[in-house]
């Protein structure tokens, strides 16, 4: 999927939504609710972990083995690798995924994620798809800024068009 096609995929739920008279729960599809929450209301808090700035420090996922990483999605990639529970004392864990997310803010605020608009949103995304993209668990997860960013526009355009902005900005 490209960003074009990502953006109209978002549009066209965003439309049906608004439009919608019993207002059906966009919880259930929850990368679009948070989306919408973020571009209606700045203070709104990402629940998403990609995008909370230190998933590093919030989430630990162990494989079968007692192997660490800092997400489920990263088993068997060293660059997420916390080491084995039966070898590391809580103090050493919380230490290293400190440390992850220190190394990882300091890359982003020297990147071009700095000067985005949506970047105090998402925080230069999920590291596990940055990775994938770019093969450096700090990078950027920049695959979908440009949609985001018109996702964004978007919303906000359509809520103040419709005389929506008020009711929204105050939920």
């Amino acid at each position: 999927m490209n960003n074009d096609e990502y953006f109209l995929f978002f549009k066209k739920m965003f439309d049906i939504w608004i439009n919608d008279k019993n207002k059906v729960k966009l919880r259930q599809i929850d990368d679009i609710y948070q989306r919408f929450a973020m571009s209606i209301n700045h203070k709104y808090k990402n629940k998403n972990c990609s995008c909370s700035g230190n998933c590093f420090e919030n989430f630990v996922s162990m494989d079968l083995e007692g192997e660490l990483y800092s997400c489920n999605r990263t088993y068997h990639i060293n660059d997420f690798y916390y080491g084995n529970i039966n070898d590391l004392t809580l103090e050493e864990l919380k230490k290293k995924m400190r440390k992850k997310t220190i190394d990882r803010q300091q890359y982003l605020s020297k990147s071009k994620c700095i000067e985005c608009p949506l970047y105090s949103e998402c925080k230069g995304g999920c590291p596990a798809n940055a990775f994938s993209q770019h093969g450096n668990v700090f990078s950027c997860d920049d695959w979908f800024c440009e949609a985001n960013i018109r996702i964004k526009e978007y919303i906000e355009k359509r809520i103040d068009e419709l005389g929506l902005i008020k009711e929204y900005k105050n939920s």
